[in-house]
């Protein structure tokens, strides 16, 4: 399936098979030998694999922490909602840059800013835990083990390998996958959430469902954060938004805690309809809640309030994307940043939430179906083997079924439990996966390799025809993914002839935005004379 499109491409795999051939080396001179421990004896791979949890979840002992990912608040609200104990570990004193900071004390400065950032949050939840235990919280007195969230796939970095660093670093430390000393039953597990099993941990079902709707309302809540501040007059009225803004938050997360648990009847009846597709499906959906959800009132509140009133005309368009952890937890000091530099009502800003990089899995997932079902009956009408055309035949026949089940899983995350929430907040939902695929098929036509590099490459497009001045390529520095986004970026420009956008690159080493670099950007589209000009309304607020 691999098709080369550039010469920019075959260096970027070149330079990646050069450092994989180097390490290789380095390993068999025995070169890294410092990652065997300070033993002599070493360790294998089941020292490692003991760092994973594999048993099952057990409210009375496990405490539950999440890595920041922004506020990821509203996450851990469902998650006790559902009975679990799961500690917050964000603020809004919270920067990226100190969860960076922490974590390059053991990971040192040659990882990427996410990877450090969230082993700085691995090292925060366990210094959380112990101080807890040995205070005699309440809450923590039977707690033994603790738990921190992770995720596992097909992809690079993040969604494949970061788990794997981290054991190596956990094993390089003093406590192994204990506590420490005093904690000494304690113990310190990685809660891995596998990308073929829906990324589920083994919570309920509904509480599953819940959790991915959370993280589809960080995305609404993003959007309102970003519509509203840009609308504001002046600062006086900005302060009173966020304050708005923060209650938003805490008033959501205490509905996600409190009042979305589904009664024991309802899951009762569920149950005894499971074998019915079509009835379960239906007793799940008003058991779960879905008909009568809590969330809409207090968005569709703020968005009135704050969201209604009309941009001057010659706001600029502005749309972040680009690597999934970068592009959402900057997402806030962006928009900070943004009006710090053109000042209120300049601008309109949006963003490809996390949630749009889950339907991009699925929709992946779907891709690769309906190639395999192209395939096989290809195949089959070439083949002059009977028993051939029969196993190719049950392979398509298979194929069918998860194409039918991915485009049900893609159903179910935009219309039940994203698109409610956007409505009722009064946003445009994000253009759906599958038609960002077929966009960045027209530059890229296997629509490969897999993670953020397409939806970049789609999403742009979109935005480009769509008349956006200024798409911000947001991504660590030394991400292969967003450079090889930052090679093509002319090409996508040039792929929408009347375009009058620009695509510009955001990377960062330690967490921060680099305010000079986002103003060059903004200088490149606007020049001196619109950028440096203060907006009008703003004049006007201010001299009244």
């Amino acid at each position: 399936h691999l098709r080369i499109q550039s010469d920019a491409i075959i260096k970027e795999l070149a330079h990646l098979e050069n450092r994989m051939n180097t390490f290789a080396t380095q390993l068999r001179l025995g070169l890294h030998a410092e990652l065997s421990g300070s033993d002599s004896n070493g360790f294998d791979m089941k020292e490692l694999k003991s760092f994973v949890n594999r048993e099952p979840l057990d409210r009375e002992t496990d405490a539950i922490y999440f890595p920041t990912l922004s506020d990821n608040r509203l996450l851990t609200a469902v998650v006790r909602g559902a009975g679990f104990t799961c500690v917050d570990n964000y603020d809004e004193s919270y920067t990226l840059e100190s969860a960076v900071r922490r974590g390059r004390s053991v990971t040192g400065d040659a990882v990427c800013a996410p990877l450090a950032a969230v082993y700085g949050d691995v090292l925060n939840a366990i210094d959380d835990f112990k101080k807890r235990k040995k205070a005699g919280d309440p809450e923590f007195l039977l707690k033994k083990r603790l738990l921190i969230f992770n995720n596992k796939g097909m992809g690079p970095c993040r969604q494949g390998q970061y788990v794997e660093a981290h054991k190596l670093f956990l094993r390089k430390s003093s406590f192994g996958n204990g506590i420490d000393g005093d904690l000494a039953d304690s113990l310190m597990h990685f809660l891995v959430g596998h990308e073929n099993k829906g990324f589920n941990v083994g919570f309920p079902q509904w509480a599953f469902f819940r959790g991915i709707q959370s993280i589809v309302l960080q995305g609404v809540l993003h959007q309102l954060l970003a519509a509203g501040s840009s609308r504001c007059l002046n600062s006086g009225e900005y302060e009173a938004f966020l304050d708005d803004y923060r209650q938003l938050k805490c008033d959501l997360g205490n509905v996600l805690e409190n009042f979305i648990a589904p009664s024991p009847g309802a899951l009762t009846l569920a149950k005894k309809l499971r074998p019915i597709p079509a009835l379960a499906f239906a007793a799940k959906f008003f058991a779960y809640r879905f008909h009568q959800n809590p969330l809409w009132k207090p968005l569709r509140r703020f968005s009135n309030r704050w969201c209604r009133s009309p941009l001057p005309g010659d706001a600029i368009r502005i749309h972040v994307d680009g690597e999934v952890y970068m592009r959402t937890s900057q997402f806030e000091e962006i928009c900070r940043t943004l009006l710090k530099v053109l000042g209120f009502r300049r601008f309109e800003l949006t963003y490809a939430p996390v949630w749009s990089f889950l339907e991009y899995k699925l929709a992946g997932m779907l891709m690769r179906a309906e190639e395999g079902i192209r395939e096989s009956i290809g195949e089959i009408r070439r083949a002059t083997s009977a028993g051939f055309r029969r196993e190719r035949g049950a392979f398509a026949i298979q194929k069918v079924k998860r194409s039918f089940k991915m485009r049900l899983s893609i159903f179910g995350l935009r219309r039940i439990l994203a698109a409610p929430l956007y409505s009722a907040a009064r946003l445009h939902i994000p253009e759906p996966m599958t038609d960002v695929l077929d966009v960045a098929g027209t530059i890229v036509p296997t629509r490969r390799p897999g993670g953020e590099l397409m939806p970049f490459v789609g999403e742009t497009i979109l935005k480009l025809r769509d008349g956006y001045d200024l798409i911000l390529n947001v991504a660590p520095e030394g991400c292969m993914v967003s450079s090889m986004g930052e090679v093509i970026a002319k090409a996508l420009v040039d792929a929408v002839p009347q375009a009058k956008g620009r695509v510009e690159h955001l990377f960062s080493q330690q967490g921060d935005v680099d305010e000079g670099a986002l103003e060059r950007a903004l200088l490149t589209v606007l020049g001196p004379q619109r950028l440096y000009r203060p907006a009008q309304s703003t004049k006007t607020a201010d001299s009244g």
